[in-house]
């Protein structure tokens, strides 16, 4: 009996090192991703018509899931870089506190991301539509720079409602 238990002991501290070398693999991913060696990465996005100043956080996709932070905007840090041309790519929770108001925002409004270093890049909202939740087109990247800000809406959440922005102007800091 105590042969069987040696056993299943070692096959227990066997796949533990295995979930463990996953983890610390993915946790690796998540790492490289999520570092802060980019000084272009936003910190913060305003609309100013609306009054809102929201903290933003480097985010990413993990296979088919999109982690979400719960009291920030999340940039998705595989899509482009504020300033460098390509879909800057932001998205959250239909909050009080994150994106709750963005059914508010019209064509004409202004959005304002900040980066680490205080540049400023402003953009001009020319697109607001909802789209079925498997439209992850609005996340591709494109040739020319805009910004795409999206959150869910409708019953329960079974729609996006997306937010296209192309740039008005860069402020220096």
């Amino acid at each position: 009996m105590k042969r069987k238990s040696k056993n299943v002991y070692k096959k227990f501290l066997v796949l533990s090192l295995i979930v463990g070398v996953f983890v610390f693999s993915v946790k690796g991913i998540d790492q490289y991703f999520l570092s802060d060696k980019n000084e272009n990465v936003p910190l913060s996005i305003s609309f100013m018509n609306e009054g809102k100043d929201i903290p933003v956080s480097k985010s990413l996709v993990l296979g088919d899931e999109w982690l979400i932070p719960d009291d920030s905007v999340a940039y998705l840090s595989q899509s482009a870089l504020p300033g460098t041309g390509g879909n800057v790519v932001m998205y959250g929770h239909n909050t009080r506190n994150v994106l709750g108001f963005l059914n508010n925002v019209e064509n004409g409004d202004s959005i304002t991301l900040v980066n680490q270093s205080g540049k400023e890049y402003e953009y001009k909202v020319w697109e607001k539509k909802v789209v079925d939740p498997d439209m992850i087109e609005i996340a591709q990247p494109t040739e020319y720079e805009m910004l795409t800000v999206y959150t869910c809406t409708g019953w329960n959440d079974s729609k996006r409602l997306v937010i296209r922005a192309y740039p008005s102007r860069v402020a220096s800091n």
